[in-house]
């Protein structure tokens, strides 16, 4: 009877006995690592906690340290950084009682507003956050990657956020923009595109592939204005049509990005030889038909998304149909009668 009773005894006695050992070791692991001491309060063992809670790897993930801590600390003050688990770019993985620090991207890249320009966001990689500026290096790195799925694999990144994506997109886009006009400025491309077409008879507008979008917009806006304007679609008139009657007085308006179809080079190149004027919208000095061109003119497509920026060469539509219309005959009666006629086809609301 009395050593059934001291069953239970025993029992919590070596309970005890193992809850001290592991005490014990305990205190022996972190005697061996060294205080954790916080650098606010100094209090031990403080700045473990906090590491733990915020990575969720148990308490015994390593504190962060120095710049670490100062990244932490700007990321909590700056709520609009969206940053993954763990503390500004650090993500801890488990390794025995101890967790290391391992590098992995954080979702923003660009700029942080309270930062200088030319200091990129906390955690984020100095040269994926410098800005795009028009120049030398920018239409390099453009003309490098030549197929979408190159330009997609370099310059989308799934960790990316919306808002930072939509940044890169904008000021790529405002970077080639103002390169474009830097150079238009610099010669006289447009005023010889304008005046070769005032000085044609017929005019021809055309382009394969999406090139086929910026002569459809160049045609819907000139042929409101400018009498004898054709788009060749290959539908309702075709490069076959237009070859078998080629005159002096005709030109030809050629939109050839890259990849440049060979459809589009053959076209301007048979054109060319027929006798016909050759106005060429491209991107490149050294394009297929840079040297079959009366008028050539160069735009910047570089972007900061995995297809060419239509915005410089829209930009150039817009441009080249307003000098043709200002000096174009008859151009006011024509936008008087079209109007007259909508009124009466009643095609508008």
């Amino acid at each position: 009877m009395a050593d059934r009773r001291a069953r239970p005894l025993r029992r919590r006695a070596r309970r005890r006995t193992a809850r001290g050992a592991r005490r014990r070791r305990g205190r022996r692991a972190r005697r061996d690592r060294g205080p954790a001491v916080d650098a606010r309060s100094r209090r031990p063992g403080r700045r473990r906690r906090a590491a733990a809670r915020r990575t969720r790897a148990g308490r015994h993930a390593r504190p962060l340290r120095g710049r670490l801590r100062a990244r932490q600390l700007r990321a909590a003050r700056h709520g609009d950084l969206r940053l993954p688990r763990g503390a500004c770019g650090i993500r801890t993985r488990r390794c025995g009682l101890r967790t290391r620090p391992r590098r992995i991207h954080t979702r923003h890249h660009g700029i942080h507003p309270r930062h200088h320009p030319g200091r990129p966001r906390p955690g984020i990689h100095p040269r994926r956050a410098a800005p795009i500026h028009p120049g030398r290096h920018h239409v390099t790195e453009n003309r490098a990657l030549s197929s979408p799925q190159a330009r997609y694999g370099e310059r989308l990144r799934r960790n990316v956020s919306a808002t930072a994506l939509q940044e890169r997109v904008m000021d790529a886009e405002t970077a080639s923009l103002a390169h474009t006009f830097e150079r238009l400025r610099a010669d006289a491309a447009l005023p010889d595109a304008a005046a070769i077409l005032l000085g044609a008879r017929r005019k021809y507008i055309a382009g394969e592939g999406k090139s086929a979008a910026y002569a459809a917009l160049l045609n819907a806006d000139l042929a409101s204005t400018v009498p004898n304007v054709y788009f060749v679609d290959g539908h309702a008139l075709t490069t076959l049509t237009v070859l078998s009657d080629v005159r002096p007085s005709d030109v030809l308006v050629l939109f050839s990005m890259r990849r440049y179809r060979r459809e589009t080079v053959t076209l301007g190149r048979l054109f060319h030889e027929a006798g016909g004027s050759l106005v060429v919208v491209t991107d490149r000095e050294d394009a297929p038909l840079a040297e079959y061109a009366d008028s050539l003119i160069v735009v910047d497509t570089g972007s900061a998304s995995y297809a060419d920026s239509p915005t410089a060469i829209a930009a150039v539509c817009h441009l080249l149909s307003a000098l043709t219309t200002a000096s174009a005959k008859g151009a006011r009666r024509r936008l008087a009668v079209r109007d007259e006629l909508l009124d009466d086809l009643a095609l508008y609301e």
